[in-house]
């Protein structure tokens, strides 16, 4: 990759938001391992560094110093922009801004130098007056995570979670479903002979029951990357917008891979399309979100050919999708998490406490005094029981989670506080 072209790539990604359309236009026709270092790795760096130290060392040593010191700042000047004080940051770009001129007032104006070290020295001190300015004027840009996970649309590092199959209690049937999907695109070339490609795991069901949580395990079962967005975060009120975030998503995504896309809240944008005939939504609202569905319908579409990349998509109002957005071929497994019965919400009680330091109790009575509870509901119990214990510095005992239970609701707590009657009567002086 030739150093221009690195250059350029690390201006636009100065310029903000059209960083991502330049740099899919750019990279359209170049083969992936390319494309890998063409994001700014180190390899690029010290592509670029070698590259304009041979060239300027042929010319002049002060062309040498200015070469290397605009790749860095290219290279690293938005991070240590951000880090620095605002004074800091303009002493630097000072300093920088009077080498260029004192280059530009001596070698171009050598007679003994050829015509190439003059072409140089200004192209260089042209690129240092777009970064230094770009830099000093550029903002965050906006990140498309919403809610919970490690990932956004600025390149951060992405987590493996923690935790695993076995830190969920309960929902054995559905994880065994999803270990059979997942295992089958990860292992693509053992079930592609065979004309087996399975992708897309829809959760559905009653809020709490612990659709996110499983989505995470998958990751974290798996050892993949974790890539967590709530589809109510894609949603931007400018035309054209919500598409261009749909497919940021989903290009960043697949870079990530192997990883987990975990779309929480899907409704948001999978919900039933709108028929809209001659004269209907003068304002455009109805086809900016038809059209926006229909992009995340063919993100989809195209994610599933990447092996692994893990699409998972959770709702709680599976009943308003789009029948074309859920159907086999983007979905494969259609998953539905209900309300935990007394066996599962024992096994859910187990694995909670299993991550703390608690005294072995029978938990039987506590699943019985709780029916009709999410998983999320039973896990903010065990977390208030954590919380008596953590405050005396003990381990959990059967006692905490009879108080947060007292305190939290069960089935035995009664309905209405007694009261005495001298508190509803007024004495005759009053």
């Amino acid at each position: 990759m030739s150093p221009i072209l690195w250059v350029a790539t690390q201006l636009g990604r100065f310029l903000g938001d059209g960083y991502r359309e330049i740099r899919s236009l750019v990279t359209s026709n170049t083969p992936n391992i390319l494309k890998k270092g063409f994001t700014g790795g180190m390899a690029a760096l010290a592509l670029a560094l070698l590259t304009v130290v041979v060239i300027a060392s042929q010319l002049h040593p002060v062309v040498v110093i200015l070469a290397v010191a605009c790749v860095l700042v290219i290279a690293y000047g938005r991070s240590l922009f951000r880090r620095l004080a605002l004074f800091a940051g303009y002493f630097l770009c000072g300093f920088v801004l009077f080498i260029a001129a004192g280059l530009l007032t001596t070698v171009p104006l050598e007679k003994s130098y050829p015509l190439l070290a003059k072409a140089v020295a200004v192209a260089l001190f042209v690129i240092l007056c777009l970064v230094i300015p770009a830099l000093l004027s550029m903002r965050p840009r906006q990140e498309i995570v919403v809610g919970r996970g490690n990932w956004s649309s600025n390149d951060r590092p992405l987590k493996t979670p923690a935790f695993t199959f076995a830190d969920i209690g309960g929902f054995d049937e559905a994880k065994k479903q999803v270990r059979e999907l997942v295992n089958a695109n990860l292992n693509g070339k053992k079930f592609s002979q065979y004309g087996v490609s399975r992708n897309g795991i829809l959760l559905h069901g009653p809020q709490g029951t612990g659709k996110t949580f499983l989505a995470e395990a998958v990751a974290g079962e798996f050892k993949l990357n974790y890539c967590c967005v709530s589809a109510s975060g894609l949603h931007h009120k400018y035309v054209g917008e919500t598409e261009r975030h749909i497919e940021t998503l989903f290009q960043q995504a697949i870079e990530s891979s192997p990883a987990v896309l975990f779309i929480d809240e899907i409704d948001a944008l999978g919900a039933k399309r709108q028929q809209l005939g001659d004269g209907d939504d003068t304002g455009g609202a109805a086809r900016g979100y038809n059209s926006a569905t229909t992009r995340l319908m063919g993100c989809i579409d195209d994610a599933r050919k990447h092996p692994g990349l893990i699409l998972i998509a959770a709702t709680n109002f599976y009943d308003g999708l789009d029948a074309a957005l859920i159907r086999e071929g983007r979905f494969d497994l259609h998953v539905r998490l209900d309300l935990p019965n007394e066996a599962e919400r024992t096994r859910i009680l187990e694995a909670q406490l299993a991550k703390r330091p608690s005294r072995h109790f029978d938990l039987q009575p506590f699943a019985k005094r709780t029916p009709g509870w999410s998983a999320a509901k039973i896990s903010t119990l065990v977390d208030r029981a954590a919380f008596f214990a953590a405050e005396e510095r003990r381990k959990i005992e059967e006692h905490d989670l009879t108080r947060a239970l007292t305190e939290t609701g069960g089935k035995e707590r009664a309905a209405f506080k007694a009261v005495d009657w001298t508190e509803v009567v007024l004495s005759p002086d009053a």
